[in-house]
C-alpha cells in the first residue's frame, strides 16, 4: 500500500508555499517522524515529517516548486509492503 503525502493545510492568510529542500530522494528509506522536506511560506518554514516507516517512492515536485495546500507531493511505500515484495523475489 502506498501513502500519498500532501502539503499540510496552510494558514488562512497563506495561499501557497515553496519547497525549500528535500531531505530524502526517491528510493531512500525513511522512518516515521523523520523530516522529509521543508516548505517555506512568506511567514514560516515548515518541516514536513514522514507519517510512517517506508521508502520514498516518488517525488512529484522538485525544490523551488510552488505548491498549494493539500496538493499531492510525494508517495511513500509502507515498510510492510517493501518486506512483502522482497519475500516474493
Amino acid at each position: 500500500m502506498a501513502i500519498e503525502l500532501k502539503v499540510p493545510v496552510l494558514p488562512e492568510s497563506v495561499s501557497d508555499a515553496t519547497i525549500a529542500a528535500w531531505h530524502k530522494k526517491a528510493g531512500d528509506a525513511v522512518k516515521r517522524d523523520e523530516n522529509l522536506l521543508d516548505l517555506e511560506t512568506d511567514k514560516v518554514v515548515l518541516e514536513v515529517p514522514s507519517p510512517v516507516d517506508g521508502v520514498l517512492k516518488e517525488i512529484k515536485f522538485a525544490e523551488g516548486a510552488t505548491v498549494n495546500s493539500q496538493l499531492w507531493r510525494a508517495k511513500l511505500l509502507l515498510r510492510q509492503q517493501i518486506t512483502e515484495r522482497r519475500q516474493k523475489e
